[in-house]
């Protein structure tokens, strides 16, 4: 049986798309808390312009 989200109504046959799954990496670097504070505000300052704009 052959199932998923249609479209539109009927049949087609054609070439597809298969999406793989990549592993994800995170990076476990520790960040003093100086660092931290700084990047924290830096991110901060970035969603206070983009909601301001």
């Amino acid at each position: 049986m052959i199932s998923g989200i249609p479209a539109s109504p009927g049949v087609v046959f054609g070439k597809a798309l298969v999406l793989k799954e990549e592993k994800i990496v995170l990076d476990t670097t520790k960040l003093l808390m100086t660092k931290l504070t700084l990047k924290l505000r830096v991110f901060m300052k970035a969603v206070v312009r983009l909601l301001s704009s």
